[in-house]
């Protein structure tokens, strides 16, 4: 994460590398969030908290790490993702996730989620209309 840190100058005097594993890690081997799968080394009460991660699976990681920044004090906890897995063997959600993002081209402009034309917010407006 530090090199990540290193290419983004804004951030260099904000990060602080504070979470370690906690007694509750185990469950992080299972995909799976525990409120205590990580312990804040300082308190950051009233703080606004960046979490910053390489890779988002099924959220447990960054579930569990938004746990331990409340319990520290945080006011505000939000996620910063590189990149997400999408396993799509997991369920029918996925499916479709793989299955809208697949359907065009990668572009920075379009979200696979929020397309209006064939994402998930297009699917709810359809059965709304429909339903």
């Amino acid at each position: 994460m530090q090199r990540l840190v290193q290419q983004i100058p804004d951030l260099w005097d904000l990060y602080d590398d504070i979470l370690s594993l906690g007694r509750g890690a185990a469950a992080l081997l299972d995909h799976k969030s525990h409120e205590y799968a990580f312990e804040a080394s300082k308190r950051v009460k009233g703080e606004k908290v960046l979490l910053l991660s390489e890779l988002y699976v099924s959220g447990g990681s960054v579930q569990s790490a938004a746990s331990a920044m409340t319990r520290a004090g945080a006011d505000a906890v939000v996620a910063l993702v590189i990149a997400r897995l999408i396993d799509q063997s997991y369920n029918d959600a996925n499916r479709s996730i793989w299955a809208n993002a697949s359907a065009e081209r990668f572009c920075f402009d379009r979200c696979c989620l929020c397309d209006t034309s064939t994402g998930p917010a297009s699917q709810a407006a359809q059965y709304n209309a429909h339903g």
